[in-house]
């Protein structure tokens, strides 16, 4: 498709891969929508994930792809239209966190959890408190010039891949204290049985992509 087309996922469903050479891909805001894809590379175009929620269920080795994932985002070719001062895309390996659900969908350790949440929020509970600064803390870089490889759930909060005074500022920004898991962030469950194998989870994969 040429540069001003775009695919719009007007619902939660899965793909076995999604390429984007350019163009816009886009999952509209509202309705609690996820788009779950096998594999994602983003060339020329750009993903607008909004309010929803993105799972990149990979085969690759734990921990591949967050370098990727950073870079897109750093690059703002993944992003969320509904980012604000106070929000941001956040994203995280499920090996680290051990969910076994994310927004209503079963998802396994080989899977990278991406939604709007607070700027700061590191453990993905939906605030920015004490905990998450003491997250930023514990891992602080100070500046590297874009060659460290943090990521969120570190303290990098503005996709830099270091820890350093720009991510305790949003920190400081987004601060919202402990919200007893309610606050704007990711609707998650804790781990007990992890989701059942790709091959059962019902859905019919496809493959899209934007050129």
């Amino acid at each position: 498709m040429n540069n001003a087309a775009a695919f719009i996922v007007g619902a939660t469903q899965t793909l076995n891969a999604l390429t984007i050479n350019s163009g816009t891909a886009q999952i509209p805001a509202g309705a609690n929508k996820v788009l779950k894809t096998s594999a994602l590379t983003i060339d020329a175009g750009t993903l607008d994930v909004a309010d929803n929620a993105l799972v990149i269920d990979y085969t690759a080795p734990i921990g591949a792809l967050m370098g990727t994932v950073r870079s897109y985002l750093a690059a703002g070719k993944l992003f969320s239209s509904g980012q604000t001062t106070t929000k941001r895309l956040g994203y995280i390996d499920n090996a680290t966190a051990g969910l076994s659900s994310f927004s209503g969908q079963p998802v396994d350790p080989t899977s990278i959890l991406l939604k709007l949440t607070t700027a700061g929020d590191a453990d993905f509970d939906g605030d920015t408190d004490g905990v998450d600064i003491g997250t930023w803390a514990v891992n602080f870089t100070g500046e590297l010039g874009g060659t460290g490889t943090m990521t969120w759930a570190q303290g990098d909060w503005d996709y830099d891949g270091d820890v350093d005074g720009v991510d305790a500022g949003l920190w400081a920004t987004a601060f919202t204290g402990e919200l007893g898991g309610g606050g704007a962030g990711l609707n998650t469950t804790p781990p007990s049985a992890i989701g059942a194998p790709r091959s059962s989870r019902g859905a019919t994969p496809v493959r899209i992509a934007l050129i």
